[in-house]
């Protein structure tokens, strides 16, 4: 399985002395830490490089290496470099520091204006602020063979983009699952094929094929039921979108009118089902928010059991988040930083 082992981050907020080294479990990892002591942060620079979207990284850090083996590791570095160094290094051949990248190779990038400059004076470009990423071919397979989630659970004011919704959507977290939606009928669908795929070639053994198959999606629906259970709702099993009915009158609701705490475990359960136990990387920031305390004591749990292939990284500051036997894996955030 895919696994982040360490995280080595220096300068964080562009600040020399704020340097952390994490060391993760294969399985769960818990950073703890006070409101404003740069968890939020950690998680957004290790999920932004995994992800490749470093462009947001310049402004945060001055260096990242996400190690997935003693030797192999994605590498983020900042530069600010004068025009002139650049072109008498790039004539020597000399490498960039201690990267396995030549100046030739930065100058060919700057001719071709791949580049944002810090200083200009008039037509002549003194300095230029750029950013170096290393992927070999095996960090590529990483990513390529590997399902890395981002889980926000922050339920903001929808920001449009071009993408047509459901009128009843409203929210960034309605949003969410909107898309979720969409893609848990395409999963229903592939399992539908699957068990056809079986019954074509060895009908004797379908209905082993079909347990097997539903066997995640109906643990699913019984985490979901449990949970709403005592706010009076259940899934609609006749329908083959999510949506829920009312226990007591069996009126129909759909997602967008559950409360936000119930959109928030829909949205975090969904987003596990669908990774199909595939190997993982889950990144959660305060997923505690507007859950109750009894969801959230269960949710590690239900999490490693929906996808026991996946490494789950929480930013939590919740007790209950821990209390099921977790706290072997919790790191406060102030152990991890080193001068």
């Amino acid at each position: 399985m895919n696994r982040i082992k360490r995280v080595v981050i220096n300068g964080l907020w562009k600040d020399k002395s704020e340097n952390i080294i994490w060391d993760l479990n294969n399985d769960i990892n818990i950073l703890s830490g006070i409101n404003g002591s740069g968890k939020s942060t950690v998680m957004d620079v290790v999920s932004s490089l995994m992800l490749n979207r470093t462009e947001i990284l310049k402004k945060i850090v001055e260096e990242v290496k996400i190690y997935i083996s003693d030797t192999q590791f994605f590498h983020y570095k900042f530069f600010t470099k004068n025009i002139s160094d650049i072109e008498a290094s790039a004539k020597l051949g000399e490498p960039l520091d201690d990267l396995d990248f030549k100046y030739e190779t930065l100058l060919d990038a700057l001719n071709n204006e791949k580049r944002k400059m810090l200083e200009t004076d008039g037509e002549n470009i003194k300095s230029v602020s750029f950013n170096i990423t290393k992927d070999s071919s095996y960090l590529k397979d990483f990513r390529l063979n590997t399902k890395i989630d981002i889980i926000s659970t922050f339920d903001n004011a929808i920001i449009f983009d071009d993408e047509s919704y459901d009128e009843d959507v409203e929210t960034e977290l309605d949003k969410e699952l909107y898309l979720l939606q969409k893609k848990y009928l395409s999963y229903q669908l592939n399992l539908a094929k699957k068990v056809q795929g079986s019954y074509a070639t060895n009908p004797k053994k379908v209905k082993n094929t079909i347990k097997n198959a539903y066997s995640q999606i109906e643990l699913f629906k019984e985490y979901i039921n449990d949970f709403f259970r005592e706010a009076g709702k259940k899934i609609d099993e006749d329908k083959n979108e999510l949506s829920f009915t009312l226990l007591k009158s069996n009126n129909p609701i759909t997602i967008y009118q559950l409360s936000s705490g119930e959109k928030q475990l829909l949205l975090i359960l969904l987003t596990v089902l669908l990774q199909d136990k595939k190997s993982s990387i889950i990144f959660m920031d305060e997923p505690e928010i507007s859950l109750h305390f009894d969801w959230q004591k269960q949710l590690i749990n239900i999490i490693s059991t929906l996808n026991p292939n996946a490494q789950l990284i929480i930013a939590t500051h919740s007790p209950a988040m821990i209390m099921e036997g977790w706290f072997d894996k919790v790191v406060n955030i102030a152990d991890i930083k080193v001068c």
